[in-house]
């Protein structure tokens, strides 16, 4: 069985119920109770609706990956590096200062009016301990 054990906390955290789930992505109630007890196999298509529903990559939601940051676009970037600073408890000039760039563009970055470099992403990604992982459309690691 694959490990769906993601998906009851994801709903939980959203504070959503399976039949909410059922009606927002036409995936039976019964379908989805049994991936949250483990009883039954979903196809990907299943996973991907349901990682995406949720807002998380598929490989988090089947718990080969910690991580569940999609980035989609520059507000998504700036969001992120926001919640992990926050977080961490650190400020955006000791966060900027350690990674050597002017604490101006890093709170461009955090507020989504700049948008970093794949390179400086997964600098800041890594000044956290998070990795930076590059899917295709298909989620398919590259």
């Amino acid at each position: 069985m694959k490990n769906m054990n993601k998906l009851h906390a994801l709903r939980k955290s959203k504070g959503v119920t399976l039949e909410q789930i059922s009606k927002d992505t036409d995936i039976s109630f019964s379908a989805l109770s049994a991936y949250e007890r483990g009883t039954r196999n979903p196809k990907i298509n299943t996973i991907r609706t349901l990682a995406e529903y949720f807002g998380v990559s598929s490989d988090y939601l089947e718990g080969r990956y910690e991580t569940q940051y999609i980035i989609k676009d520059a507000t998504d970037i700036g969001n992120i590096i926001y919640e992990l600073r926050s977080k961490s408890g650190l400020s955006q000039l000791q966060v900027a200062n350690d990674l050597k760039i002017p604490v101006s563009t890093f709170s461009r970055y955090e507020i989504s009016v700049r948008e970093p470099k794949l390179q400086k992403i997964n600098e800041i990604l890594n000044y956290f301990g998070k990795q930076l992982k590059v899917v295709d459309i298909d989620d398919k690691e590259i």
